[in-house]
């Protein structure tokens, strides 16, 4: 399928929705996507640019430059 039929039919599922708060969560989450995605600039990184960071994450794992995810997480919980 490709992505015009794809969005005809989201379309589609959108016209039949009768859900007030479900059209609410919809149009959050494509106002937030607009607002991060295409008005900061965006710019999708390139085949080779994907390739570069695979090999340097291969690398940093290989040479044991991780992260717990546990101590991430907390992290995380520090800066919030």
């Amino acid at each position: 399928m490709n992505i015009q039929e794809r969005k005809i039919n989201l379309l589609k599922e959108i016209i039949s929705i009768n859900d007030a708060d479900l059209i609410n969560k919809i149009e959050e989450v494509l106002l937030v996507d607009n607002k991060t995605t295409y008005k900061s600039g965006f710019k999708p990184m390139t085949e080779s640019e994907l390739n570069i960071r695979v090999s340097e994450a291969e690398s940093d794992y290989q040479n044991g430059r991780l992260t717990d995810a546990e101590l991430l997480l907390k992290e995380i919980d520090e800066w919030n």
